[in-house]
């Protein structure tokens, strides 16, 4: 889920959310017999508080739904929705999404998103679990393409997960190749980044670099594809370009957090511009997150890393201890704590 996707929220978000939940659990004792009188009209209320990001009042008309009737496939898949958005667990996710999958098979929507989940898992799991993890992704995202052939995502994520995985646990360049074929086809914007993969994983950085840059003039204004360059330079060390690239992207568009982000965690791999990336990162702390965004915890370990490649140890220990706090099983922050000490 790499630390590219989503995490928590600040503090004082979450006391915020705390209350809610305090006042929910309230008003559902209180309206419990009203969300059950009419379970069409609930779900579509529920289903607007959670587009409106009001999860926390759309949690219990949710789980009302799933007490009068557990094979409600959709009220299971957007509760393993919020247990993403609102709570940041990808295991207690996953267990709502499987009972979708469980009760409705045929929505594409509902075996993509746990594919995704299983992948979040399997990133922190243990040399054990991993590989189990790693089978649920193919098999949900396989299930997805087979529902819904034009779902890119879905195919992008196998073709990945064929380029990475080993080939006992079904890893296959031949079979990424396939799907890479299939997304030119059918979305050639997209076959771009599916072209940039393939000749990355090939050892073809001209290559690779060129497709980005294709990417981007199919789309200037999508700013997903400048990050993916971006992401590219930084996974080959290109520090400089980096920089530059997330910089640009700043300064045409300062409410942009990612690229505050990305600046700041640029200047962790790197050690380079130690200021330029604790300044932006310090700015990121001072942020409320999107679940889009990178979470505070990450923040705190990339500010950590900053000055710990500067020989700041206090500083850094104060911000890998930061990041504990916020979420205490974060390994990669608990791994350099131990080897500050």
């Amino acid at each position: 889920m790499m630390d590219l996707l989503p995490d928590l929220k600040p503090t004082s978000y979450t006391l915020r959310r705390f209350i809610l939940v305090i006042c929910s659990l309230l008003i559902t004792s209180l309206t419990v017999n009203v969300v059950l009188s009419d379970g069409s009209r609930n779900l579509d209320e529920a289903i607007a508080l959670f587009e409106n990001k009001d999860y926390e009042e759309a949690r219990p008309i949710f789980q009302a739904l799933i007490d009068e009737d557990k094979t409600n496939a959709e009220a299971n898949f957007y509760l393993g929705r919020i247990a993403l958005a609102a709570d940041d667990d990808p295991k207690q996710a996953s267990k709502w999404l499987k009972k979708a999958v469980k009760y409705d098979d045929s929505r594409a929507e509902y075996h993509f998103l746990l594919g995704q989940v299983y992948g979040m898992r399997a990133q922190d799991a243990s040399i054990f679990k991993a590989p189990g993890l790693a089978k649920g992704v193919k098999k949900q995202f396989l299930r997805t393409v087979e529902l819904d052939p034009d779902h890119m995502d879905a195919r992008f994520g196998l073709m990945q997960f064929y380029l990475n995985a080993p080939g006992i646990m079904g890893g296959s360049d031949e079979k990424a190749r396939v799907q890479a074929e299939e997304i030119k086809t059918r979305n050639p914007v997209m076959g771009c980044h599916a072209s940039a993969v393939i000749y990355e994983h090939d050892d073809k950085m001209d290559l690779a670099e060129g497709e980005y840059h294709n990417l981007i003039a199919s789309d200037p204004d999508n700013s997903d594809y400048q990050y993916y360059l971006g992401y590219f330079y930084q996974n080959h060390e290109q520090f400089d370009k980096a920089f530059d690239l997330f910089d640009n992207i700043l300064q045409d568009h300062p409410e942009e957090l990612r690229a505050l982000y990305q600046i700041g965690r640029t200047g962790a791999l790197s050690g380079q511009r130690p200021d330029r990336a604790a300044d932006c990162l310090l700015q990121y702390l001072l942020s409320e997150p999107g679940p889009d965004d990178s979470g505070l915890d990450w923040a705190h370990h990339r500010l950590a890393m900053v000055y710990d490649k500067a020989g700041k140890i206090d500083s850094a220990r104060v911000h890998y201890e930061a990041a504990l706090v916020i979420n205490p099983d974060h390994t990669q922050a608990k791994k350099a704590l131990k080897k500050l000490k």
